[in-house]
C-alpha cells in the first residue's frame, strides 16, 4: 500500500517508521496549548523544563489535518492516534517486517547479438542502473537473433568472452541464459525468466532504434504486459521510435521520466524514455571497421533483438 505523505508516495512501512517521531511532535505541541501560528514555543519532549522555538508549518501541512480528519482516511488517522509509544511503535514496526515480503531484486535485461560487445552496451548498462536504480544488468548474448542472418555471427563462446572483456563491472552480468532456457524471441524468454525467478524484478532495456521497429518482433504487445520497459535514447531514431506504432499504442502506459526510478516495481504494461548522451559505438560499425568498409559511423545494431 502507498500512501501519499506531505506531497510524497511512501509505503505502510515508511509512513510506521515516521509515526512515533511525528506523533511525539504533536504531542508535545498539545500539551503546551499552542495556538497554530507561523512560530510557536512548545516543550522539549526530552527536556520538559526548556522551551524552544520552532516552525509549525510542519505541523499545519502533516500532523494537524492527519487528528481532525481533514487529509486522510480514518484508518490512516486512527494509526496515528494509536501509536503513542515506543514500545507499541516497536511492536508495529516488527509486525509489519515479520510479515512484509522480501524486496524484489531489480534486473535490467539488455538483450542481443553482442557481435559484438562494445562500450556503448556499457554505457547504456551504467545509465540503467543509475536512471533506474536497479540492482544489476544483465546481458543476454542470444545464440541466433531470429531477425538476423546467421553469416558473418561470431560463435557464441567468443561473444561471450568479449562481452565479458567490455563489461567490467560487478553489477553487469553477461550471461548465455536464453541458451539454456532454449527461447530464441524476447516474449518467451521474458515468461521463462519470470517463472525461474519469480521474486526479481525484471526490466527489459533497449534502444529508440528496436522500439522504432518492434512491431517486427514476434507477439510484441505481450512484451509490453510481462516485463515494465526502458528506452534508451539514440538520436538518430527516437523521433521516430516515439512516433512509431508501439509508442501510440502504449501512450497511456508511458511513464514520466522523473518516476523512472519506480519502473521496476510498477505493473506493466509500463514503459519510460531515457535520455542520455549518445554514444557513436555500434556493432555494425566496429564489423565494418574490421572489414574495412567503414569507420562505424552508420547503421548501429538496427533489429537486434526478436
Amino acid at each position: 500500500m502507498t500512501l501519499t505523505i506531505g506531497g510524497k508516495s511512501e509505503t505502510r512501512l515508511d509512513v510506521v517508521a515516521r509515526e512515533f517521531r511525528i506523533v511525539e511532535e504533536y504531542r508535545v505541541f498539545r500539551h503546551a496549548r499552542c495556538e497554530p501560528a507561523k512560530d510557536v514555543v512548545h516543550r522539549n519532549a526530552h527536556a520538559p523544563n526548556r522551551r524552544l522555538s520552532a516552525p509549525l508549518s510542519r505541523f499545519q501541512r502533516d500532523i494537524i489535518p492527519v487528528i481532525h480528519g481533514t487529509k486522510y482516511s480514518i484508518g490512516d488517522r486512527l494509526r496515528y492516534r494509536l501509536i503513542v509509544d515506543r514500545r507499541q511503535l516497536r511492536r508495529v514496526v516488527h509486525k509489519i517486517n515479520s510479515a512484509a515480503p522480501p524486496r524484489r531484486r531489480r534486473i535490467g535485461l539488455l538483450g542481443g547479438s553482442f557481435n559484438p560487445a562494445h562500450d556503448g552496451h556499457r554505457y547504456v548498462s551504467l545509465l540503467a542502473l543509475k536512471r533506474l536504480a536497479l540492482d544489476e544488468v544483465w546481458w543476454l548474448v542470444s545464440p541466433q537473433n531470429p531477425l538476423k542472418a546467421s553469416a558473418g555471427m561470431a560463435d557464441l563462446a567468443s561473444r561471450l568472452d568479449g562481452a565479458r572483456a567490455v563489461a567490467r563491472h560487478r553489477r553487469i552480468r553477461v550471461t548465455d541464459i536464453e541458451r539454456r532456457l532454449g527461447t530464441r524471441h524476447t516474449v518467451d524468454t521474458l515468461a521463462a525468466l519470470g517463472r525461474r525467478f519469480p521474486r526479481h524484478a525484471f526490466v527489459w532495456l533497449m534502444g529508440a532504434d528496436n522500439l522504432a521497429q518492434i512491431e517486427h518482433w514476434k507477439d510484441w504487445p505481450k512484451i509490453f504486459s510481462r516485463a515494465p520497459i526502458a528506452v534508451i535514447d539514440r538520436s538518430t531514431y527516437s523521433y521516430s521510435a516515439l512516433a512509431g506504432k508501439a509508442a501510440r499504442r502504449f501512450r497511456r502506459a508511458r511513464l514520466d521520466a522523473r518516476r523512472a526510478k519506480s519502473l521496476a516495481v510498477t505493473d506493466p504494461p509500463a514503459w519510460v524514455f531515457i535520455r542520455g548522451k549518445p554514444h557513436p559505438a555500434s556493432a555494425t560499425g566496429i564489423r565494418n571497421a574490421r572489414a574495412g568498409r567503414g569507420n562505424g559511423a552508420d547503421g548501429a545494431n538496427r533489429g537486434r533483438r526478436a
